[in-house]
């Protein structure tokens, strides 16, 4: 069993060697596709089940173009991105899930959706309007406990059996994008 989640930028790098050895067995792939210089994240994690997941997208049309690159190596123009998750509303985060919202099919969409007035509608908009998509949104009665893929699934349909990932922060009750993050 595999345990998924995502830290702060200080823990970062020992997460990825952690996961990269995990990736190594066999179990999880986890690729950390560098779109943005220091600023924004974009992690895409193949499951065991042949599912996969891109949580965040970079921000600036550069990151896009990357982002792009490399999700048609790995699904194709028009694949499938099983999981879609929005850690927080800022646009070096969101602006490159735009493009995978057009290009890609996306069948499962996580955020806080928390509009700070900088864009954010637009994703929100998009994703509601993806066909066929399902919006899971942290609502403020989401707890650190709510799990999201593994044995006792409290959010979505669960992602992998063998994978387990439970939000581990998720503060709705301040104006701060960064505090409100999806923590997995």
């Amino acid at each position: 069993m595999v345990t998924l989640f995502r830290v702060g930028a200080g823990l970062a790098p020992a997460l990825l060697l952690f996961l990269v050895a995990l990736a190594e067995a066999g179990q999880i792939k986890v690729t950390y596709v560098r779109t943005d210089g220091s600023y924004g994240n974009c992690t895409y994690v193949e499951f065991p089940n042949g599912k996969n997941m891109l949580m965040d997208g970079g921000g600036s049309s550069a990151a896009t173009n990357l982002l792009t690159t490399f999700l048609d190596s790995k699904i194709g123009a028009g694949g499938t991105i099983w999981y879609m998750v929005l850690s927080h509303p800022h646009t070096d985060h969101f602006n490159g899930l735009l493009s995978a919202l057009a290009r890609y099919q996306v069948m499962y969409v996580y955020d806080g959706q928390f509009d700070p007035g900088n864009g954010y509608a637009t994703f929100n908009t998009n994703a509601n309007a993806e066909p066929g998509a399902v919006r899971y949104l942290p609502a403020p009665t989401a707890t650190t406990d709510d799990v999201v893929s593994g044995t006792g699934v409290t959010m979505g349909p669960g992602w992998d059996p063998d994978v387990t990932a439970r939000i581990l922060h998720c503060n709705n009750s301040t104006a701060d994008p960064n505090a409100r993050s999806i923590f997995l």
